[in-house]
């Protein structure tokens, strides 16, 4: 599985809280997360994974029932600007080709 295929999920049990990242967000770090590894004695949350796909992720975070279960903002945001990329790159690429 590629760094790129891969997904995460930040489980938040005092905030009720299921979200899918995706490994590259900033906030996810490939499961490693923002904050200390060390602050075990206030830990209310966990990072799941990874799982091969978005799919996969959300079925698996489905299985926690928590209240918000959801794609998180930060990594649609990004995935979007990022095939915007990717179209205008394919689109500048077919017009100097032909």
């Amino acid at each position: 599985m590629s760094a790129m295929g891969k997904f995460y999920i930040y489980d938040n049990w005092l905030r009720s809280t299921a979200l899918v990242h995706a490994g590259a967000c900033r906030n996810c770090k490939f499961g490693q997360g923002k904050h200390s590894l060390n602050d075990d004695a206030r830990r209310i949350d966990r990072w799941l994974g990874p799982f091969p796909s978005r799919g996969k992720a959300m079925t698996a975070a489905g299985l926690l029932r928590r209240r918000n279960t959801r794609h998180a903002k930060c990594c649609m945001v990004a995935e979007s600007a990022a095939a915007q990329l990717a179209d205008e790159a394919r689109r500048e690429a077919q017009s100097d080709g032909g």
